[in-house]
């Protein structure tokens, strides 16, 4: 048609490297190549049927041979699957142990690690109650060469997720130590 157009994406998403190396993000790229195109994003609208104002992001920095603790705490009103991204330089090498506790479920929850586990390792746990937690530390994303920790909790209907979890990150290998979550 020849006329310039502007497109409106409403992406409630939280996953990825937030770096533009995402498939779909380099297909946008693809189509602004062409003059009088465009592309608005709605920012922080993932659907939270909860009403949680609880921070979706977190970040921080990993010393050499140190380590972070990442505290998510849920509520009692949280009985939703959950997905967990953390994304860190392919130049560090960190391991991660997931550590989760709930003594208040209706099977409640000792104290249990899953790992530690290094890049290119995979965990899965089943917990008490039938909880399911998987755990993967990709050694290289094919596409921006960083590193990524996948945690996958599934919660069986209707209980809901156990409150309290620990992501440890420890650095093995630090150049910078930077990551999200």
């Amino acid at each position: 048609l020849g006329q310039p157009c502007v497109v409106n994406l409403s992406l409630g998403l939280y996953a990825g490297p937030r770096d533009g190396t995402r498939l779909v993000e380099r297909f946008f790229d693809g189509l602004l190549l062409q003059p009088g195109r465009a592309i608005t994003v709605a920012a922080m609208n993932e659907n939270d049927s909860q009403g949680s104002s609880a921070p979706q992001h977190a970040m921080g920095t990993v010393p050499k041979l140190g380590t972070i603790d990442v505290e998510l705490v849920y509520g009692a009103q949280a009985a939703s699957n959950e997905q967990i991204e953390v994304w860190y330089s392919g130049q560090d090498t960190f391991d991660v142990t997931i550590i989760v506790e709930d003594q208040q479920l209706a099977s409640p929850i000792p104290s249990t690690s899953i790992g530690p586990l290094g890049p290119g390792a995979a965990a899965n746990a089943v917990l008490p109650g039938g909880y399911t937690v998987n755990v993967s530390s990709v050694a290289q994303d094919p596409f921006n060469l960083d590193r990524v920790i996948y945690v996958a909790v599934t919660v069986p209907a209707p209980q809901p997720m156990p409150r309290n979890w620990t992501i440890r990150l420890k650095g093995n290998v630090v150049v910078n130590g930077i990551f999200h979550a």
